[in-house]
């Protein structure tokens, strides 16, 4: 019975009309394929997301030398807030994408009458719906993790250590620099 329902599943899903084949394709190229062409790209100068990485570590390096870290922890907190932000916001979009998708033929049914969707079989809506709900979901993640790591940055901001030696504290810079940068990377990714 599984092998029968996956044949069928899968010819239905070669009967797509080839637009839609090729617009799944690019969708899927472009998200696999974004972020290591960035990081190829940001290996030569001039990239902003490289130049952000140097800003980010100098920021950590003065944030050791202030006598208070409260500017260093507001701005962080900034970062944190909108992040927060889009992750509720995905969070409620992944609900109500989630509501149509699993709500049944009354909800396909409600959305059917809109102006801006292009006539398509119900099995096409809902491919393009799971789509849309599985990047919804992996950016909700990266906010999530994002949020993690600001939050361990807060944390290092506030444990600096105060009139140490110099190479300690561009030590510290360097290390609390290590955890700012992937935190700011995956808010962008979300």
């Amino acid at each position: 019975m599984h092998a029968s329902l996956s044949h069928a599943l899968s010819k239905q899903f070669l009967a797509l009309p080839v637009i839609d084949l090729i617009v799944l394709a690019f969708f899927l190229f472009c998200w696999l394929f974004y972020e290591p062409m960035l990081k190829r790209l940001g290996k030569e100068r001039n990239v902003i997301n490289t130049d952000m990485t140097v800003i980010r570590r100098r920021w950590m390096a003065e944030m050791t030398v202030r006598e208070i870290a409260l500017l260093d922890g507001q701005l962080l907190g900034h970062a944190i807030n909108s992040a927060s932000f889009f992750a509720s916001s995905n969070l409620i979009l992944i609900a109500a994408a989630a509501g149509v998708l699993f709500g049944g033929d009354s909800a396909l049914k409600s959305i059917e009458g809109l102006a801006v969707l292009a006539p398509a079989s119900t099995l096409v809506f809902q491919i393009k719906l799971g789509v849309v709900l599985v990047a919804l979901a992996r950016g909700l993640l990266d906010f999530i993790w994002a949020i993690r790591q600001m939050n361990y940055c807060l944390a290092a901001i506030g444990a600096t250590p105060m009139w140490s030696p110099r190479a300690v504290l561009d030590e510290y810079a360097e290390a609390t620099g290590a955890i700012l940068n992937p935190a700011l990377s995956a808010f962008n990714a979300g």
